[in-house]
């Protein structure tokens, strides 16, 4: 059901895990009903092998059934890491701070015209001086170093106030800063 909501995102990273898992699932099945024809064969005319090969695809059975959901659970933590609050967060060992790629997905162009006629003017601002038009720098208390952040969207085109991760900023003396 996650996946819904975040469908040409999520949908791409899900087909290719569900060809895996089912690529893997069909090969299992092929080496089970090899044993199980294996040992039907192998059973002399008088010996009834049906309870044996009942239990042996039980077995089976359960066992694929619980690696199975374990597989998935452990696939729907890692979509939902991933894919959180309309971020895609990859890995990326040459990121020094997170070790993460963060890219802002953001909304569809049509899912933004919903928002703004379903809610009509209820978020309209009518100030502009309440809507912040440039980027805010903060000085790190620990540090000298200075830091972006946009108050604005990012990569994805969203411009609903989101915040994009803090990015290091060199800005001369002599800039015009605005702090809030």
């Amino acid at each position: 059901n996650f996946v819904y909501s975040r469908w040409r995102d999520a949908w791409p990273v899900l087909r290719e895990e569900l060809a895996v898992v089912q690529g893997d699932f069909e090969s299992q099945v092929r080496v089970m009903d090899l044993k199980l024809m294996q040992l039907h064969d192998d059973a002399a005319k008088e010996d009834d092998v049906t309870e044996e090969m009942v239990a042996l695809a039980t077995e089976f059975s359960v066992a694929a059934g619980d690696k199975m959901h374990a597989h998935w659970l452990e696939f729907y933590g890692m979509l939902f890491a991933r894919f959180r609050d309309f971020f895609d967060i990859t890995p990326d060992t040459n990121d020094p701070i997170c070790n993460c790629h963060v890219k802002e997905t953001g909304f569809t162009e049509s899912w933004k015209e919903v928002i703004v006629k379903e809610t009509g003017s209820r978020y309209e601002c009518r100030d502009d001086s309440s809507v912040p038009d440039e980027d805010v720098v903060v000085r790190s208390t620990s540090s000298s170093s200075t830091l972006l952040r946009s108050k604005h969207g990012g990569g994805g085109g969203d411009d609903f106030g989101s915040v994009r991760p803090f990015q290091e900023l060199s800005v001369s003396s002599e800039a015009k800063l605005k702090v809030l």
